[in-house]
């Protein structure tokens, strides 16, 4: 009875043992689980967290993908537009520049007639220069004593008559380079004649007087008027008049 009963205590014990062995295993269990569900609540907080921020990056991503599309769209409609525009520009100028270069042409074709007319005038007023020239070949001679009464104080329409060989009545002033003053003609007889010497030589006479006899004696008596004599006796009789 005692093996028996020994036997009975021995089992209880051991169950007893193996009992507490087992709430100890479900106590470390129960915390274990515990623990594992706390590492899991966090580590879905870091995944929740992490998908948030990846989510986050998406849309930014997205968004910034989206706006470079919108400016590329708007560059390349931007671009398209100042292409255009240039475009336009350039077809503008390359008109602009057509027109001008018909212009230039025209103007060109004008200058180019007129120097050719101006040419074949400038070579017929030669011809009749030299025409002239050779039929009178006094005409030099005749333009220099024109000119020279141009300077002295007559018209240019009394000196072409003077050249011509016709009387001029002239009233005015005559100023001779020679005696640097000017003198006074009334209602004087000015022609033009061929010199008594030689027939190539021309002398103009003031009222029969040769122009240098003249001059002399009104400077005679402007001296005489103020009071200044003479150094030298004039000879009135000298009529051969002034020479060119």
């Amino acid at each position: 009875m005692l093996a028996v009963e020994d036997a009975k205590r021995s089992s209880i014990e051991e169950l007893r043992l193996q009992e507490q062995e087992a709430k100890q295993q479900s106590t470390q269990a129960e915390m274990l689980k515990q623990q594992k569900e706390t590492e899991l609540k966090k580590t879905e907080e870091s995944l929740n967290q992490v998908k948030g921020q990846l989510k986050t990056e998406e849309l930014k991503s997205k968004a910034a993908d989206v706006g470079s599309n919108i400016i590329d769209s708007l560059g390349s409609l931007v671009g398209t537009s100042k292409v255009k525009r240039q475009q336009q520009e350039i077809e503008n100028l390359k008109f602009e520049k057509h027109e001008l270069q018909q212009d230039i042409d025209g103007f060109t074709q004008i200058i180019s007639r007129e120097r050719n007319e101006h040419k074949k005038e400038t070579l017929e007023l030669k011809a009749e220069i030299i025409k002239i020239y050779d039929w009178l070949p006094k005409t030099p001679t005749l333009i220099k004593w024109g000119e020279y009464c141009e300077r002295i104080g007559f018209t240019k329409n009394q000196a072409k008559d003077i050249i011509s060989m016709k009387p001029v009545q002239f009233s005015g002033e005559l100023y001779p380079n020679e005696h640097n003053q000017r003198f006074k003609a009334n209602d004087v007889e000015v022609r033009l004649e061929r010199g008594t010497e030689s027939q190539d030589a021309f002398r103009l006479l003031i009222d029969r007087i040769g122009l240098s006899q003249w001059f002399k004696q009104k400077y005679k008596k402007f001296q005489e008027a103020i009071g200044i004599k003479p150094k030298q006796k004039l000879e009135i009789g000298d009529n051969k008049g002034f020479r060119m």
